[in-house]
């Protein structure tokens, strides 16, 4: 596993990363019920390799 330097001075988000960033999570908090959860998503991924 990789670990990531997560020093937060190494971050630079745009603004229209931000905006985007905003959006999905305004999405996700009007209808939390969509979208898949992290065991759908490896276990699709996993099973196309």
């Amino acid at each position: 596993m990789v670990k990531a330097d997560t020093g937060q001075e190494n971050y630079f988000l745009t603004d229209e990363h931000k905006q985007l960033l905003d959006e999905r999570l305004a999405a996700h908090k009007a209808s939390p019920q969509e979208g898949s959860t992290w065991n759908e998503v490896k276990n699709r991924v996993t099973q196309k390799t």
